[in-house]
């Protein structure tokens, strides 16, 4: 229910200037057209834990399937024509993951192609993968289209009192720097990270305008995106600059 609201209220404003407010499947077809054309929507994750991007991911194409195929060819009749032939397909590149029992989770319930270990290493040519292998890390431009992280948080909670700086060498410094490392390698076209309210979230920012991507962050309260309880976090949206099309 929550993707499918989701997917339905995919206009982000009003119509502007008296105009006729698009349908959400008319304002999807367009990306969809062009994935169908290029391929899957290739997808990496770093300290995801649950995998919950790849759930959200997997519920949104569910929903976003079941929408075209209620407007049929788009044209406002059910004849079923190129709008139900489009989807959001996506293929999970890899996953990076630390923890024992959180990499039998995502090995058991998703398989990814790769499970690397330490996200420090990624930085490399070729890293650890959590089955003790070493192998090439896809870092090569093009090989992922979206990462989406949740690098350390101990030095930045309010429970620890002994806090550390994004440049000191504390463990969320140093999965921080690991995971930037593999951006600036990769140049991956957009990053998402999550964290908790007292990351450096301009610090962040700075260090994705400073390697050539446009960086935002936000303050977000789970109850106010269908989850019963307050949970603060913080959000950083990135996009490489050399990707932008102009408005």
């Amino acid at each position: 229910a929550i993707s499918s609201d989701v997917t339905s209220g995919v206009w982000p404003g009003g119509g502007g200037g008296g105009g006729r407010r698009p349908a959400p499947a008319d304002l999807l077809r367009g990306p969809l057209e062009t994935l169908a054309h290029r391929g899957p929507l290739r997808v990496a994750t770093m300290c995801s834990g649950t995998e919950s991007p790849i759930l959200a991911l997997d519920m949104m194409s569910k929903s976003i399937e079941t929408l075209l195929s209620k407007v049929g060819d788009g044209g406002g009749n059910e004849s079923g024509g190129s709008s139900s032939k489009l989807g959001l397909r996506v293929e999970h590149v890899f996953s990076c993951e630390i923890e024992p029992f959180k990499q039998a989770y995502i090995e058991r319930n998703f398989q990814p192609p790769l499970l690397f270990r330490d996200i420090r290493e990624l930085r490399r040519e070729r890293a650890a993968t959590a089955f003790g292998s070493v192998v090439n890390v896809p870092a090569r431009p093009g090989d992922v289209d979206i990462l989406i992280a949740g690098t350390s948080c101990v030095d930045y909670s309010n429970l620890n009192n002994e806090k550390k700086s994004i440049e000191e060498k504390g463990e969320s410094g140093q999965t921080f720097r690991g995971m930037m490392d593999w951006v600036k390698k990769s140049e991956c076209p957009i990053v998402i990270l999550e964290n908790v309210l007292g990351a450096p979230w301009d610090k962040k920012c700075q260090w994705f305008e400073d390697v050539g991507y446009h960086a935002i962050h936000i303050k977000v309260d789970t109850k106010k995106y269908y989850i019963p309880q307050t949970r603060m976090r913080g959000y950083l949206f990135a996009i490489r600059k050399d990707r932008l099309v102009q408005a």
